[in-house]
């Protein structure tokens, strides 16, 4: 069965963005010296919310889609039409459900944090891998807001002042291969 991986950067205090949603504060740091590049390379689907596919398009990377080596899927209340390289749908938990049970590598959970709980409150996210930027934040959107799970450490590493902490879920739940799966 396929891993779902969290894989996201976090301030010191557990933010993923400012108060206004921005996440500029990384902008300080060198965040290709992660370990990315190899983590990429074991991926072949994102799931990702609106928000963070918005603010991917719009500000991080304009006129340039990063993952075309992926498939993305973005979870979304919103009615679009998937354009070829990314696939809208409503339902990030049944989304998941039958990603892990379909052959591949790992499918990324990238952000954000709406995604995120629902999914870890589902059992469904098996890795969590954060960097810790050295910055306090203060306030702003947290990555866990009142969720209750439990990590194994798996490893941590450093990449000049940041520090990639990779923990296991402790009793993700297993579910049946699903037959199919309709956006």
């Amino acid at each position: 069965m396929r891993e779902s991986v969290l894989y996201i950067a976090v301030s010191l205090d557990g933010y993923i963005a400012d108060v206004d949603g921005k996440i500029d504060w990384l902008t300080a740091f060198e965040i290709n010296e992660t370990g990315y590049t190899e983590f990429i390379s074991n991926v072949d689907s994102l799931v990702m919310g609106r928000v963070t596919y918005d603010q991917l398009v719009n500000e991080l990377s304009p006129g340039v889609w990063p993952y075309s080596d992926q498939t993305t899927f973005v979870a979304t209340r919103q009615r679009r039409e998937d354009n070829g390289q990314v696939q809208f749908v409503n339902d990030p938990i049944r989304l998941v459900r039958y990603l892990k049970v379909q052959e591949g590598k790992d499918i990324w959970i990238v952000g954000g944090a709406q995604i995120v709980a629902s999914l870890l409150e589902e059992g469904l996210i098996d890795k969590v891998i954060l960097t810790f930027i050295p910055k306090l934040i203060g306030r702003g959107i947290p990555l866990f807001p009142e969720i209750k799970s439990r990590f194994d450490l798996v490893s941590s590493k450093t990449y000049g002042p940041m520090v990639e902490v990779t923990y296991q879920l402790q009793k993700a739940k297993v579910y049946e291969p699903s037959l199919s799966f309709d956006a």
